[in-house]
């Protein structure tokens, strides 16, 4: 195999990777058979409400105000994380186990 047709095989693997976890997180969903790119069709979340944001935020700066008080600095991937989370990109469970994860805990 070429090093170009390596290249699109690991492109192609990553692309079906996402695709198949956004479809886990109801994302997207397949119409027909197989996994062709054309049969993946996007399926809108609903957007949280602008309380909603603010509540996640107050709530992720509470928690980042109590973790400086106890000398300690959030790493940048969990402020990542913390970002995904206000803007709705994960739920607060996986923001959860992200966290508990990136903190080996």
């Amino acid at each position: 195999m070429s090093v170009a047709a390596g290249a699109v095989c690991q492109a192609r693997s990553v692309v079906f990777s996402r695709v198949k976890s956004a479809v886990r997180h109801g994302m997207i969903a397949y119409h027909g058979r197989g996994q062709r790119m054309d049969e993946v069709v996007v399926r809108p979340r609903a957007a949280i409400s602008a309380e909603e944001r603010a509540r996640r935020k107050a709530a992720i700066d509470y928690a980042r105000g109590s973790v400086r008080l106890e000398g300690f600095v959030l790493n940048a991937a969990a402020e990542e994380l913390n970002r995904r989370y206000i803007d709705d990109e994960i739920t607060s469970a996986e923001h959860s186990a992200a966290i508990r994860s990136n903190l080996a805990l």
